[in-house]
């Protein structure tokens, strides 16, 4: 009896350490570039240009990407350069494409996963900028082209903000596992009001 408490206390305090620095996370101010800022769990480092090419596979790298100690919950950052969606290809996004492209956004989100529930899905202005508002788990529909964490993860938390800025659309997307998604709602949502843009970027 006395090993069965004795193993059940150190499987509470393993767990309890894997998962409580999310739950009070302190943030600390980060300068992404010369435009652009936010605040970050102080423990967040910038993820390896390996370590997105393996996690993500992705072609192109983000213009910031950064990850927790364990490597779970990420925050990437990046801007379109695609406007083909556009029916005219030579003009620049503006503010009032917003409506427009949340739906874009929102149906291209539904179909890379099986199932998905929305959380949020709305336009807020936050710190003076209009942003698209999409918060929610999916079911990842394919693991070879959707972002996994893991072969024994396809379910994962989302929390995304779109914004216009000098004709491009910057992404802001926290990603979790779903499992440990009450560990890091509530830290994804004050990265994502703490967003400030300094001078327009340049075209």
């Amino acid at each position: 009896m006395k090993s069965i408490i004795k193993i059940t206390c150190f499987i509470f305090l393993f767990v309890g350490a894997y998962t409580l620095p999310a739950q009070n996370a302190k943030l600390t101010k980060t300068k992404v570039n010369d435009w652009l800022s936010l605040s970050l769990p102080a423990d967040f480092t910038i993820m390896a240009e390996d370590v997105y090419a393996r996690k993500y596979g992705a072609y192109r790298q983000p213009l910031a990407m950064y990850t927790s100690p364990n490597g779970l919950a990420d925050l990437g950052i990046n801007e379109t350069i695609n406007r083909s969606l556009r029916a005219f290809n030579n003009s620049d996004w503006q503010e009032e494409d917003m409506n427009m492209l949340k739906s874009l956004y929102k149906s291209t989100i539904m179909a890379m996963h099986a199932e998905v529930t929305f959380v949020q899905d709305k336009l807020e202005t936050i710190n003076g900028r209009k942003y698209i508002v999409l918060e929610f788990v999916g079911t990842v529909k394919d693991e070879d082209k959707a972002v996994s964490f893991g072969s024994n993860i396809k379910k994962q938390y989302s929390y995304l903000q779109y914004t216009v800025e000098a004709g491009k659309v910057i992404i802001f997307n926290f990603t979790c596992p779903a499992n440990v998604r009450n560990l890091w709602q509530d830290t994804a949502k004050q990265i994502m009001q703490s967003i400030k843009f300094g001078k327009a970027k340049k075209k």
